[in-house]
């Protein structure tokens, strides 16, 4: 499900069959709520502060370090799901699997972006 536009090897197409993906998975598999909160920077901030102190390390180091830390591998059985559902082919699931493999070799220098 990942892409990096950036890349000198990137591949528009497959790209893109990796973000209809990615975006069918957010559809079907995550949830979040949004909250509108009234305060000053200053109030919002601490808020952020305390909302942070409360979550384990490893799910907050990216808050220092703008880089992932704690990447999980790909939900294959639930993509796989996804990839029935949508109908892919051979040609689609080697697209991407081309962009797995892009991963593999440049997904770290992603994360920190």
């Amino acid at each position: 499900m990942w892409r990096n536009r950036k890349l000198s090897c990137h591949v528009g197409t497959d790209a893109q069959l990796a973000k209809l993906v990615r975006k069918e998975f957010i559809r079907r598999h995550c949830r979040a709520a949004c909250i509108p909160l009234r305060g000053s920077k200053p109030e919002l901030e601490s808020l952020e502060k305390e909302i942070i102190a409360l979550a384990p390390p490893e799910m907050v180091s990216w808050n220092k370090t703008r880089k992932r830390v704690n990447q999980l591998p790909e939900p294959r059985e639930m993509v796989d799901k996804i990839l029935a559902d949508l109908g892919f082919g051979t040609q689609e699931i080697a697209a991407l699997e081309r962009q797995a493999r892009l991963f593999d070799l440049h997904g770290h220098m992603d994360l920190a972006h």
